[in-house]
C-alpha cells in the first residue's frame, strides 16, 4: 500500500467494511469490479443478473465513496443492457 496508486477489487458483501478498516490512514483510489450477466449464470461468483440490482449496487458503491466501478459483462446483450445505466 505504501507505493500503490490505486486498488482494484471484486464486489463482496463486506467490501465497504474492509475499505473502512484498511484505508483509514491512507486513502487510495479504489475500483470495484461488478460481474453482470443475464444469460450466463456461471460467469463469475457474486454475479448480478438484473439491471435493477446493478443500479442498487452502483448506488451503494457511489455512496460509500468508491472511485470507479468496472462492470464485467458476459456477452454483447449484457453490454447493451448495462449501457442503459448511462442513458
Amino acid at each position: 500500500v505504501r507505493i500503490a496508486d490505486g486498488i482494484a477489487t471484486f464486489w463482496s458483501d463486506t467490501l465497504e467494511e474492509m475499505r473502512k478498516k484498511h484505508m483509514t490512514e491512507r486513502t487510495l483510489p479504489v475500483a470495484v469490479l461488478v460481474p453482470f450477466s443475464q444469460s450466463r449464470k456461471d460467469f463469475f461468483q457474486g454475479l448480478v443478473s438484473s439491471l435493477d440490482e446493478l443500479r442498487q449496487r452502483v448506488a451503494i458503491l457511489d455512496q460509500s465513496g468508491f472511485d470507479e466501478i468496472i462492470v464485467a459483462y458476459g456477452d454483447k446483450a449484457d453490454l447493451e443492457t448495462v449501457a442503459q445505466l448511462i442513458e
